[in-house]
This record gives structure tokens, sequence and C-alpha cells, in this order.
């Protein structure tokens, strides 16, 4: 029925109270509530997502922590929603699952026809990354790695040794851009393997 079928798009994944407002994603975006204005924001209209998390206290003693996700739109806008950092690390989860396969796939054709594809300061080819008008090619790029809110991309040349650091609230979809890196790091391995 009409009135089932509704109710299911509507009731699908989460529904999260945020601090006076409220989310509730569905299968064709995300629904955004805040006092009594709402705002239906289409999957396809999210160009990017990105998180920052602050915990605050010691590293051995957290008095609490926050959190906010940022959905940046294709238009140039965007919307921030924050609260504690169990609801929105399972709307971030949920909005990734639904984002995320479109824009993949759409980063690939641009690779394919040797476009480059922009992570804020980060621009990834397929022959190197670049980094603050920096380049590295992939075949001296030893590792990447994601560790505490830091993305670290190591370099070996036949020069020096060096390690880049980068904060993670810094790079939209950083998901889709550590896994990319991982690939054309790993092919360039293989490659060199292979020579």
């Amino acid at each position: 029925s009409l009135g089932s079928t509704l109710g299911g798009l509507f009731g699908l994944a989460c529904l999260l109270h945020l601090r006076g407002s409220y989310a509730r994603v569905y299968s064709g975006g995300i629904l955004i509530g805040r006092r009594r204005k709402v705002e239906i924001i289409p999957w396809k209209q999210i160009n990017s997502i990105s998180m920052v998390s602050i915990q605050y206290g010691l590293p051995w003693f957290a008095w609490g922590s926050s959190s906010k996700i940022t959905f940046h739109l294709k238009s140039n806008g965007k919307r921030s929603l924050s609260q504690t950092l169990s609801n929105l690390d399972q709307l971030a989860i949920t909005a990734k699952e639904y984002i995320y396969p479109g824009l993949l796939e759409q980063y690939r054709n641009s690779l394919q026809q040797g476009d480059a594809v922009e992570f804020g300061s980060i621009e990834i080819t397929r022959r190197e990354l670049v980094y603050r008008q920096r380049r590295y090619p992939w075949s001296e790029i030893s590792k990447v790695s994601l560790e505490r809110g830091l993305l670290s991309i190591h370099t070996e040349s036949t020069r020096l040794k060096r390690r880049v650091r980068i904060t993670t609230q810094r790079i939209p979809n950083i998901d889709l851009c550590f896994q990319l890196m991982q690939h054309f790091t790993s092919e360039a391995k293989t490659r060199l393997q292979g020579a």
C-alpha cells in the first residue's frame, strides 16, 4: 500500500535528535529539521562529507567529546549538524553508504580520462599525488596510513625519506581519498616489482 511504502521510505536508516534539531536518513536523501523548518537534501546533491571530532580532556582521562558532520553540496552550499560522537557516527556511516558508491564511480571515470580528483588540498591523478604544490609520484610513496585523526604519507626517494601528515578533518571524503591512495601505492609497488 502507499502508506506502508511511504512509511518504509522515511523510516529507513536512522532518526537522530540533535539539540532541538533532528535528521532522518532515507533511501533518497537526508531530512534535516530545525525548529519549525524542514529541509530535504537528496543524496545526488551532496558532493562530499567531512567530519570533525574533538575529545575534551587528557589522553588518559576524557570528560567529554563533540563532533560535527558537514555535507558539502554541489551548489557550493553546506549543511552542518553537531552532537555527541555516538549519534553522528551512525549518521556518517549511513550517509556514506548512500553517497560513496556514486562518488567512487565518478572519481574512477575522471581518473581514467586523465583528470585529477580533488580532496580539499590533496589532488590525486593516476601518476602522482599533489599536496601544497608538491608532487609525489606513486612510486615514491612507500606507505599511507590513517591514525588518530591524521593521514600520514610516507615518501621514499633516492634523496630522502619524508612523512607528510594532514589532519583528516581537512580532507572531504577521507575514506575514498585513502582508498584511492592505497590503490595507486599498491599498483606502483606491483609495477616496480615486475620491472
